[in-house]
């Protein structure tokens, strides 16, 4: 199998052949032996050739874990990185060769559908200071549009069973409520809300009722008390993110130290000898 060595680690031409050596020139998957004949598919006879397969497939990587591995049991390992490498480079020709012939127009310049605001604060009931009065928003036909009814209304009502979720500006706070479900024993689901204010990083949460049962009053006395809660919170200071270290610098820390390991195992290497030659000399006298 041929290999583009661009992209490996300079080690490699050391820990490859170290790796064999380890595993006494037999292939950790079938057995083989390096060398020994067997025959192929098509019919002729090959010898056995061991390589160095990267488990993690990480050839960039100085410390990869390496597994000694004959020729055809690391084609197999390797099977569904290349057939995904195959299929992903298949896709490039092919959309090429679409951009060139006029087919596909280029991703850059297609004309991108801008986002609109849907969600929970599309919906919002907010206090108005001018009349001590309460007004209410939705969208109709992508615009937003003040309602026309009364708190406690039964338009209000049938509006408020429609909502999923609105944002909630009153005298004393605000929040943001939920529409949320829960399976009863019987097996049928209550629905019921529940509000959130989020601040410090945390986020707090009441029980407001099922649609129906619960005011105007009863929200406010949420937006109070989520009030109250989120300014008695101590101020939390979120701590600066650590700058990742540039890869060369990483790599450089590891030569480093596997040179320093090297030098340790030959200073062991010759102290060893030393002693060997002493504990010869005591047994000559």
């Amino acid at each position: 199998m041929p290999l583009d060595r661009n992209g490996y680690h300079t080690n490699f031409k050391i820990r490859g052949p170290e790796c064999i050596r380890q595993a006494q020139g037999t292939c950790q998957d079938c057995g083989g032996k390096q060398g020994d004949e067997y025959i192929a598919e098509d019919g002729k006879t090959k010898k056995i050739v061991l390589q160095a397969a990267h488990i993690n497939h990480d050839p960039w990587n100085p410390r990869a874990i390496l597994r000694c591995l004959c020729k055809s049991c690391h084609l197999k390992y390797d099977g569904l990185v290349h057939g995904k490498n195959a299929s992903r480079t298949k896709k490039r020709k092919d959309r090429k060769a679409k951009i060139d012939a006029g087919q596909q127009p280029l991703s850059f310049l297609k004309q991108k559908e801008p986002k609109t605001m849907k969600g929970r604060l599309d919906s919002e009931i907010r206090y108005n200071e001018e009349d001590s009065s309460y007004l209410f928003f939705d969208v109709e036909n992508d615009e937003r549009v003040t309602l026309d009814f009364a708190p406690e209304s039964p338009k209000y009502h049938v509006w408020l069973d429609k909502l999923k979720s609105f944002h909630f500006q009153g005298k004393y706070g605000h929040f943001t409520a939920r529409k949320e479900d829960r399976g009863n024993k019987d097996g049928t689901i209550r629905e019921y809300w529940s509000v959130y204010r989020r601040v410090n990083y945390r986020q707090f949460r009441k029980y407001l009722g099922i649609t129906g049962s619960f005011t105007i009053a009863d929200m406010e006395r949420c937006a109070k008390s989520l009030a109250d809660t989120c300014s008695s919170q101590e101020q939390r200071v979120k701590p600066p993110r650590k700058n990742p270290e540039k890869r060369e610098t990483l790599y450089a820390r590891i030569e480093a130290r596997d040179e320093i390991i090297e030098q340790l195992r030959a200073r062991v290497s010759e102290l060893e000898q030393e002693l060997a030659t002493l504990n010869a000399e005591d047994e000559a006298i």
